[in-house]
């Protein structure tokens, strides 16, 4: 039962979201507060798993078609779709407590917001068209603006939205990268996958050029004075050597290294 709860929940998708919050809020110009970004971190990784449990509850008959997604809880029928909605709210309904209670309203009406999206526009839409991810993509970069918020930013400030531009930029090429690995589940399903125009055109250099964007935007954040330029320097020769290892083809470790991006960006706004 615990195995099919991590799956219902995605966990580690949903720490990926609180880390990625926890750097906007490390991103405020002002001492960082231990305990609240803890905070940041448990309120938005919980609002980010209980999104999965509703998410997994609307498109259970579509996952039970794919071997990916067929060993899920809900899929196999060891959770009751019922239970899986009462489980989804009180996911919701903690974490947009515990914002609320470290942040206010605004972490609470952007949290909840970013669920409401994820379910009501993106999930639907995905079914119709490939370019769904584009959409998508805007709740992951949301994350940075909730942990912004609580440290008590503008939205409107061009660090964060520089931070959450990076980051919707990373997410465009790591999810067509899974996607690709799965193209024939997904068809079976009856999913539109992305297929580049042009004979002979694969995805290998579409993501090239919105990682080549991601990195460029990624080198911005220095030159803002943003984060310590060393461990991104880091990142990027690692991450450049793997791109042209892996010229023909996108191997495993394109994907293992787009996977350590947000974690990288934390430790560097952790150290600048």
């Amino acid at each position: 039962m615990t195995m099919g709860l991590l799956k219902l929940f995605r966990l580690p998708l949903a720490v990926m979201n609180g880390v990625a919050a926890v750097g906007g809020y490390l991103l405020f110009p002002a001492p960082a507060d231990l305990k609240s970004a803890a905070a940041v971190l448990l309120g938005v990784s919980l609002l980010a798993a209980a999104a999965s449990a509703l998410n997994q509850v609307l498109e259970r008959d579509l996952d039970a078609l794919m071997s990916r997604t067929g060993n899920r809880p809900l899929p196999r029928g060891d959770l009751a779709p019922a239970t899986a909605v009462a489980i989804g709210v009180a996911l919701l309904l903690v974490g947009a407590s515990v914002l609320a209670f470290s942040g206010g309203v605004a972490p609470v009406v952007l949290g909840s917001g970013t669920v409401a999206w994820y379910l009501g526009v993106y999930t639907p839409l995905k079914r119709r068209t490939p370019f769904a991810l584009l959409l998508g993509a805007l709740c992951g970069s949301a994350a940075p603006f909730i942990g912004w918020s609580v440290a008590g930013g503008a939205l409107y400030d061009f660090r964060v939205v520089l931070l959450a531009g990076v980051i919707y930029l990373w997410q465009v090429p790591h999810f067509w990268l899974l996607r690709r690995r799965f193209t024939d589940d997904y068809r079976l399903a009856g999913f539109p996958v992305f297929e580049p125009p042009g004979e002979g055109c694969g995805l290998a250099p579409v993501c090239r050029l919105w990682i080549g964007a991601m990195l460029a935007g990624t080198l911005m954040l220095p030159a803002f004075g943003i984060v310590d330029l060393n461990p991104l320097l880091c990142f990027i020769a690692f991450f450049t050597a793997i791109l042209l290892t892996s010229f023909r083809r996108f191997e495993p470790a394109v994907f293992a290294a787009l996977n350590l991006f947000p974690l990288v960006v934390t430790i560097a706004l952790c150290l600048g």
